[in-house]
């Protein structure tokens, strides 16, 4: 976060890139298998999604492939608008370096 703005997005963090614990306390690796869970549930939950998704970046799949399978835009639309508007993207790189120079 940048001024309370993201500089960054499209990025899940998990375990200590998420938060930092006292390592005396032995928390570190039990927030990550938490927040790899968490994460693993969501993936469950929209798994055709994921794999569509994986099969386009992984260019096993052309996109129009994948985006005619029946059902797959409509579902995608579903979780977006579930989701609210989307994050403004965060400063670019020359402004985040004006910003701390």
């Amino acid at each position: 976060m940048l001024g309370g703005q993201p500089v960054v997005t499209g990025i899940v963090s998990v375990g200590d890139a998420w938060s930092c614990t006292n390592p005396s306390l032995g928390r570190g690796m039990t927030m990550g298998l938490m927040h790899a869970a968490g994460t693993a549930g969501v993936i469950r939950e929209h798994a055709g999604l994921f794999r569509g998704l994986a099969e386009i970046m992984s260019m096993r799949t052309r996109p129009e492939e994948v985006l005619s399978r029946p059902g797959f835009l409509d579902r995608a639309r579903q979780i977006a608008a579930a989701c609210g508007p989307p994050v403004p993207a965060g400063p670019c790189r020359a402004e985040v370096l004006r910003l701390l120079s």
